[in-house]
């Protein structure tokens, strides 16, 4: 596995200087019309509760990685891709 470009939380110089790199992915989990007011440019906003894993007994877990990959796709790049049974 690739060592991340960032950490999962960056003081804003240097998320800054780091926009525009190949392969940042940043995520916006504000509300959408919070992020239709202004977000972090190439920001792609995921809703939160796509973060939670409804899987019992614990609901409330972080999904697995292929469920949130999944959740990017239908929400931002594909939304009709067919991941939706992850």
């Amino acid at each position: 596995m690739a060592e991340p470009l960032l950490p999962l939380i960056v003081e804003p110089a240097e998320l800054e200087a780091a926009l525009g790199t190949n392969g940042l992915l940043i995520v916006d989990l504000n509300e959408p019309g919070l992020y239709a007011e202004g977000h972090v440019p190439g920001a792609v906003n995921l809703a939160f509760a796509s973060l939670i894993g409804p899987r019992p007994p614990a609901m409330g877990l972080i999904p697995s990685a292929e469920q949130l990959v999944c959740g990017l796709i239908i929400n931002r790049v594909d939304p009709g891709s067919s991941c939706r049974g992850l």
